[in-house]
């Protein structure tokens, strides 16, 4: 019998329109992980759901099949210091969150994505 794919749903959110999203990651190998799919989800449910305390570790693909943000279609995503996710144009220098209400520099690659609730 096969094994089933690790897979798991973290929370983003829309840089542009400030709604939340679950993006579908799938560990190809260990900690090695690609993103597949991204879909619309309200965050009540999104906590019934549990997807408010998956947290994932590792190196972050995209796969070709990838829609990107449902909202606006940004392919890329960018991580703010306090755990929030957003889909990200490529090129802007820094954000501003919406949870934290901080303006955050963009560093180096995304190396962690969690949807923890404490943030």
């Amino acid at each position: 019998m096969d094994e089933m794919p690790n897979v798991v749903v973290v929370m983003a959110r829309c840089i542009s329109t400030d709604q939340s999203f679950g993006i579908r990651v799938e560990e190809f190998s260990p900690g090695a992980w690609k993103a597949d799919w991204a879909f619309a989800i309200k965050e009540d449910r999104a906590k019934k759901e549990g997807y408010d305390r998956n947290e994932i570790s590792g190196e972050f693909a995209f796969a070709k099949s990838y829609p990107g943000c449902p909202y606006c279609q940004r392919k890329a995503l960018v991580r703010c210091g306090c755990g929030t996710v957003f889909c990200w144009d490529g090129d802007s220098k820094d954000i501003d969150c919406s949870v934290c209400g901080k303006k955050r520099a963009i560093r180096g690659p995304v190396t962690k994505l969690n949807s923890r609730a404490d943030h």
